[in-house]
């Protein structure tokens, strides 16, 4: 289940509403839109939702669908409901993002211009790290030498390296940090 879709769902009054009233006892289109004083249209359009990310079943008796409560649902810890699927669109869409920050600001493996916006300059530093070893100490000169075959500004980048913990400065030497030094 994607965990957004659900909270979207959610976030409407009516369709808590609905799920309070389903709560108490099956009910057709028609019964929870007098008890809520809603249209039936409008009703009917808020238990599909519900429909669709499985917190609401129905089943047709004679001329009338009965809504039911998925009770198993409402079970569910908060934890379990936030455990995203990945959106394999998400993932497109950002890598889309990161190509084009890419197009725009280098050429030839070069930057042709340094962003102001930080995340399209951390895009830019995720590019360059990539020419640094782990466990390696370097020196000032040889950050430069790598930094210096992306943009003649070394000084900068180099700086904005350490300040963006991509890599740790002791005295003059550099290193590369991991990703849970990074984080903390």
């Amino acid at each position: 289940m994607d965990s957004i879709k659900l909270f979207k769902v959610l976030s409407d009054k009516s369709r808590i509403n609905i799920i309070l009233s389903l709560k108490e006892e099956d009910m057709v289109v028609e019964r929870i839109a007098k008890r809520l004083n809603l249209a039936a249209s409008t009703t009917s359009f808020h238990l599909k939702k519900l429909e669709d990310i499985g917190l609401v079943k129905s089943k047709k008796e004679q001329y009338y669908k009965i809504y039911t409560l998925q009770k198993s649902f409402l079970s569910k810890t908060l934890e379990e409901l936030l455990t995203l699927k990945e959106d394999p669109q998400v993932k497109t869409r950002e890598e889309r993002y990161i190509q084009n920050v890419l197009d725009t600001f280098m050429e030839n493996g070069r930057i042709i211009q340094i962003p102001v916006q930080r995340k399209k300059r951390l895009i830019l530093l995720d590019q360059i790290i990539q020419d640094f070893e782990e466990n390696k100490i370097y020196t000032e000169q040889e950050v430069n030498d790598i930094v210096i075959k992306y943009h003649e500004d070394y000084c900068l980048l180099r700086r904005e390296l350490v300040d963006f913990r991509y890599l740790k400065r002791t005295k003059n030497t550099y290193q590369l940090l991991s990703k849970n030094e990074k984080k903390s």
